[in-house]
């Protein structure tokens, strides 16, 4: 220090936090903070000073200090620049409840993955699950309701594992029928290719084929539609379009 003078202080100090000339500064500089006692004040002590001995009580000051804050900003920067503090479950927790007041209940599980450090899982989990299955329930009671293919359709892509698939599929299968749209047709045995409705489907679903595109579209019918479970009928339906368009052959040139 003597040789480089005072101007290589500050890298010393970084270098040596807890030397005794070094700290007794640091202290000096603590004690202000500790003078104006503001959030504000710990804030900037711990962010310019974050290797002193004194960060530790700086940062139980400010957990002390958030706690008494209604601004959900002090909470998310304490969770942010301290988020395993031993001190901190009270913080998370306000901040939890502060953080779903502000955006709704439908903002738990975006909670649950942009907060991974929160302490309190299995109280989160648990509200997770609730509000899942409160929304599940809604969006199930409005699919009944509108009784259509996209809103049934909706409800099993956001609910792949819900206790009403058997009946939301059941009612897809209804619309379906009801709508006779070949997309719609399409889908159910895309998407159920094991359901006990899914033959029946797959016949209504050649039939409309070849009302709507003709001869033409079922001579090829397999090439679009590979797992069609009635082989054997296009085969020989196949044939008898064959030995017609042979035969209208035959006449035309015998003419």
């Amino acid at each position: 220090m003597r040789e480089k003078s005072w101007d290589a202080y500050d890298d010393f100090a970084a270098a040596h936090p807890y030397n005794v000339y070094v700290r007794d500064s640091m202290k000096t500089k603590f004690d202000r903070v500790r003078e104006k006692n503001t959030l504000e004040a710990y804030k900037r002590f711990s962010n310019e000073y974050s290797e002193s001995p004194f960060v530790k009580i700086a940062a139980d000051s400010i957990a002390a200090m958030t706690l008494k804050s209604n601004n959900i900003e002090d909470y998310e920067y304490f969770v942010t620049k301290y988020p395993k503090h031993e001190g901190g479950g009270d913080v998370w927790m306000k901040f939890y409840k502060m953080f779903i007041q502000k955006n709704g209940k439908e903002s738990t599980k975006m909670f649950k993955y942009s907060y991974e450090d929160f302490p309190h899982k299995e109280m989160l989990e648990g509200d997770l699950g609730e509000y899942e299955k409160k929304s599940e329930e809604k969006a199930w009671r409005y699919a009944q309701a509108m009784k259509n293919f996209e809103d049934y359709h909706t409800f099993i892509n956001e609910y792949p594992l819900t206790d009403h698939l058997q009946d939301a599929i059941e009612g897809i299968y209804q619309v379906t029928v009801q709508d006779s749209v070949l997309s719609q047709h399409e889908y159910f045995v895309d998407a159920f290719p094991d359901h006990t409705r899914t033959e029946e489907m797959w016949l209504r679903l050649y039939g409309m084929v070849n009302d709507q595109h003709g001869e033409k579209a079922i001579l090829v019918f397999d090439q679009k539609y590979p797992d069609f479970p009635f082989m054997e009928t296009l085969k020989e339906d196949k044939e008898a379009i064959i030995e017609k368009r042979k035969a209208a052959a035959r006449a035309k040139q015998g003419k």
